[in-house]
């Protein structure tokens, strides 16, 4: 054995059993996750709900919301801030779209700032054959008439029904 690489005194009997208790320090029991997942048949991504989350839920009919506390793996119910229910009792999940409107404004914006630079090109540039056209308001009133029709026409809610094709299930990773 190298003597220069040894530490003095020490014996490799002692550095395994202290590299040995520094790896068991770390295995800290650690509480894994209990989750809510949507699986869809034929697919092997699923959408996972975790406690806190806000669901908004159809149930005999009606449109519930309520933010999970607690996910009851062995009874397979969702303990809610008002009520529990049943997972097989839940129709469908009903999420709110918020792109709409962001975007429907963001072309309305394109179809502003076209005129504003058609506008400033004309007053800048003294070339003939680079004025303000038709074409130009055209482009601006379809941008901001679809950017203004867009949260409109889009609808406010995507709902996902569960039934043969999706179904709801609790997940418990704890061992």
């Amino acid at each position: 054995m190298n003597s220069r690489h040894a530490l003095p005194g020490i014996s490799k009997g002692l550095i395994f059993s202290f590299f040995l208790l520094m790896q068991l320090g770390f295995c800290i029991p650690v509480e894994a996750q209990v989750f809510m997942q949507i699986e869809r048949s034929g697919r092997p991504k699923a959408q996972r709900i975790y406690p806190g989350e806000v669901i908004q839920y159809r149930y005999q009919g009606q449109w519930y919301a309520g933010e999970i506390q607690e996910l009851l793996f062995d009874v397979n119910m969702v303990v809610l801030t008002r009520h529990t229910v049943r997972l097989s009792d839940i129709e469908a999940l009903r999420y709110q779209r918020r792109w709409p409107k962001p975007v429907g404004s963001q072309i309305a914006l394109f179809g502003l700032s076209w005129s504003a630079w058609a506008l400033i090109g004309t007053a800048t540039d003294n070339e003939p054959g680079l004025d303000y056209r038709w074409s130009d308001a055209a482009v601006t009133a379809t941008a901001v008439g679809a950017g203004l029709a867009l949260p409109a026409l889009v609808k406010k809610y995507r709902i996902v029904e569960m039934g043969k094709k999706r179904r709801l299930r609790i997940l418990d990773l704890n061992f």
